[in-house]
């Protein structure tokens, strides 16, 4: 019998907004012959948070069971990185979990790995449209891991993607992830308020 291997990836750019306008550094890691590594961060202005996007996000009932468990277990495996570190534990953005199951659910559904969506979408637009608050966040992104501890290994072991896990001026986050299809899919969405 023979081992069979699955492929894994996590993507990586990062965008700062400044006052001269926005620099891009994309930085592209890999883990060995299994992996490879990616991030997104920007700041911005604050838009308007809607109450409608907080209910959509704990309407447990539509969210399978597995996924809301590895969601959450990705949600506490990150905190547990950040206490230990030094910062403080993340709360848990209702809208920001919004933009991240909507991300890993695209990606599946149309097979690509990207921060930007196939339409030209950028996490930070995602963010704004599923009604967080504020236009300011990161992105992690991970395709193929098969558990919510396997993708934080990984993400740990990325220089990109740890350094948002563990920027302590962060203040939510929002876990998705889709099983299936063209996944895992998982993306990590969080916000500096």
């Amino acid at each position: 019998m023979t081992a069979r291997s699955t492929k894994v990836a996590i993507a990586s750019t990062v965008a700062v907004v400044g006052i001269g306008g926005a620099s891009v550094y994309a930085f592209a890691g890999d883990d060995g012959p299994k992996a490879s590594v990616g991030v997104a961060a920007v700041q911005g202005a604050p838009a308007a948070d809607t109450a409608q996007a907080s209910e959509q996000a704990t309407a447990q009932g539509k969210v399978p069971k597995k996924v809301l468990a590895a969601e959450k277990a990705v949600f506490d495996i990150t905190n547990k990185q950040r206490r230990a570190h030094g910062c403080k534990a993340l709360r848990l953005a209702p809208t920001l979990t919004i933009a991240a199951r909507r991300h890993s659910d695209d990606m599946s559904k149309h097979h690509y790995f990207s921060h930007n969506s196939q339409n030209g979408t950028s996490p930070w637009t995602r963010m704004k449209r599923a009604g967080y608050p504020y236009s300011v966040g990161a992105e992690n992104i991970a395709m193929g891991y098969q558990s919510a501890k396997a993708v934080m290994v990984g993400w740990m072991k990325s220089p990109g993607h740890r350094a948002n896990i563990l920027n302590c001026r962060l203040k939510a986050l929002g876990v998705g992830v889709h099983f299936g299809g063209y996944g895992p899919m998982w993306t990590q969405d969080f916000g500096f308020k």
